[in-house]
């Protein structure tokens, strides 16, 4: 187990909105150890709430014999500036005055975490990043390092996140702040000001972060019940328990760091920043995230050299990338070993699951899935799981024929927009309208070139 570690930068420190910190500290873990040649590092950037210790609240993914495999990699985390888990925030003490800042602690950008993130990378003395990696509020840290600094990071992951917030963005984080300001205690001084006003402001959140199927789910009403729903416990519960871990100060400071995330500003617009990303570059959106909609990953994937986009099927909607453990290992370890692996023998017998999904990268290329098997079409490369890399046209075809048994691939154009269909899950198909219904009650309808044949 790594320790909590405190990094501390004793000089002044420049915000982007004018002020200065008279000094920082961030509070980091590292795991793993850095080997001779000190390219296995694999630097990963926290969400909203989320702390240095990666291991607690991604341990699907980090760990022994896990996908970012603390034997094989050094994997570093830092806690923002701002957060409630030992780096400089609203709570510290201000050395000008000796009592914590509260009130008066200032705006911080994701710009000014990356720089504080930087600074403790030269403090490791860190000289290239073989990974980074971040999701939501992480993904917008890791993408604004990845324009400052292309040439520090091989790769590059961003799961649910985009290239500057949204006004339905911001308006849901405006909406949990009015929700603090109306705390009564807001104002006073002291650590638990707000809190009950917090409690609110999550509950909000909460309904950006998961779906409306998943609630269907998970909190389904109950016969002959005239109150005390569940979801309306599911709420107060989730209010109780991030006041058990959490401050209304740094809540207030993280939403307006994430509400200050453009990619643009001041650079000649998003376009042009992305493209000076120079690291590999895997995009993971989530169908049903509300918060950062895919169609802001796909904008990433077009302006981003170098970039591939999947997009995952998720009934926990923005919160997807923190649960589907299975599926996110699967989606980012077949695109390592794409980029890692070279032209391999073609195999006799290719194994051909129910999971189907269609997009298109960057508007030029159609890229296919199936469960662990996926191709492109152009330049016709078939990327398995299991270490192979195959291309060939005869592969590709014998791929094209399976799949036809349903869905017809002799229509592939370039113009084709995203499909993402679990056979497994459909209840009905509308032949006349092209509609599937699916067993969760969701219905979608596919494009006339991209039809699904009866089942």
């Amino acid at each position: 187990m790594s320790a909590l570690q405190i990094y501390h930068y004793p000089q002044e420190f420049s915000l982007e909105c004018g002020q200065v910190l008279p000094e920082i500290q961030l509070a980091y873990h590292t795991f793993g150890s850095l080997n001779a040649a000190a390219d296995n590092v694999v630097w990963i950037c926290h969400a909203l709430t989320g702390n240095s210790d990666v291991t607690e609240w991604w341990n699907g993914l980090v760990g022994e014999g896990k996908l970012l495999d603390t034997r094989q990699y050094f994997i570093v985390c830092a806690n923002v500036l701002g957060s409630a888990y030992g780096s400089t925030s609203a709570l510290s003490l201000n050395p000008l005055t000796g009592e914590p800042y509260y009130q008066d602690f200032p705006l911080i950008t994701i710009r000014d975490v990356v720089h504080s993130l930087d600074l403790l990378r030269q403090h490791l003395g860190l000289t290239r990043i073989r990974m980074l990696i971040g999701g939501s509020l992480g993904g917008q840290q890791a993408l604004e390092w990845a324009i400052q600094q292309p040439d520090l990071f091989k790769q590059l992951i961003l799961i649910a996140t985009n290239a500057r917030m949204s006004p339905w963005g911001i308006a849901f984080n405006e909406s949990q702040r009015m929700a603090i300001e109306a705390d009564q205690t807001w104002q006073e001084r002291r650590p638990d000001a707000g809190i009950q006003g917090m409690k609110a402001a999550r509950a909000t959140a909460l309904l950006s972060y998961r779906s409306a199927v998943m609630y269907e789910f998970t909190q389904a009403r109950e016969e002959s019940v005239l109150e005390y729903y569940r979801a309306s416990s599911y709420q107060r519960y989730q209010g109780e328990k991030i006041a058990k871990r959490f401050n209304a100060f740094s809540y207030y400071t993280l939403s307006q760091m994430m509400d200050s995330h453009d990619v643009g500003r001041n650079r000649g617009g998003a376009m042009t920043a992305l493209n000076q990303i120079k690291a590999q570059t895997l995009i993971i959106g989530i169908q049903s995230d509300v918060l950062f909609p895919v169609e802001e990953q796909r904008f990433l994937a077009r302006y981003i050299p170098n970039a591939e986009l999947t997009e995952i099927d998720s009934l926990y909607g923005h919160d997807g990338f923190l649960v589907e453990n299975e599926l996110m290992t699967k989606t980012i370890r077949t695109w390592e070993l794409s980029n890692q692996l070279g032209a391999f023998e073609e195999e006799e017998e290719l194994i051909i699951r129910d999971r189907v999904q269609v997009d298109v990268r960057k508007g030029v290329r159609e890229y296919i899935a199936v469960d662990n098997i996926s191709f492109i079409a152009l330049p016709y490369t078939i990327h398995l799981i299991n270490g192979h890399r195959i291309e060939s046209d005869v592969v590709l075809e014998k791929v094209s024929q399976a799949l036809q048994e349903n869905y017809d691939f002799g229509q592939l154009t370039t113009d084709l927009p995203h499909i993402l269909a679990n056979l497994r899950h459909i209840r009905n198909f509308d032949a006349s309208t092209q509609r599937i219904y699916l067993s969760d009650g969701r219905s979608q309808t596919l494009p006339p070139k991209f039809p699904l044949k009866s089942l």
